[in-house]
């Protein structure tokens, strides 16, 4: 999984392998002309998507909902999120938004952006299109030291029970 998000990021920059072998004529394989048309076509859907603004409103009756869904949208920079998310949908073919608690002095939850990269879907056996939880995955370093962090999000009832991991060194 993670070394085909790797290869469909590379091909969206536009950084293939060269098609044509070299020759005594061209030894340095400067014949090889590439065109990105992968970064054309994922940034031409971005745009069709996300070129007006995108609008999200509650039910009629429910100002207050609307509000509220106003607020979370203006803290989190609606166009731009979902900008980005739709890139990782357009490159990798994954997106995934995390909703992380209000932090402190602010009123609404956090939208969060992940890089699809560091999830790894827990899969129901029987039906590949039902996810039965996820694991987050990401390296950090602290003090110069090295470390990985690890969010196992499982179902529990009508919530979700989510484990913190942290491995040092």
């Amino acid at each position: 999984r993670a070394r085909r998000i790797a290869e469909a990021r590379r091909a969206y920059e536009g950084n293939y392998d060269k098609t044509l072998n070299t020759t005594k004529m061209d030894p340095m394989g400067r014949d090889n002309v590439a065109f990105n048309l992968c970064g054309v076509v994922v940034d031409n859907g971005i745009s069709f998507l996300m070129g007006s603004e995108v609008g999200f409103s509650a039910l009629e009756g429910q100002e207050e909902q609307q509000a509220y869904l106003d607020g979370v949208w203006r803290q989190n920079k609606k166009m731009a999120l979902l900008h980005n998310v739709a890139m990782n949908g357009g490159i990798t073919g994954d997106m995934f938004i995390k909703i992380a608690a209000a932090g402190p002095g602010q009123m609404y939850p956090r939208l969060i952006n992940i890089d699809p990269a560091s999830i790894e879907p827990i899969l129901d056996e029987d039906d590949c299109d039902c996810a039965q939880g996820y694991v987050i995955q990401w390296n950090f370093v602290r003090d110069g030291k090295a470390g990985v962090k690890r969010q196992v999000i499982l179902p529990e009832g009508d919530t979700w029970e989510i484990t913190d991991q942290e491995s040092m060194g």
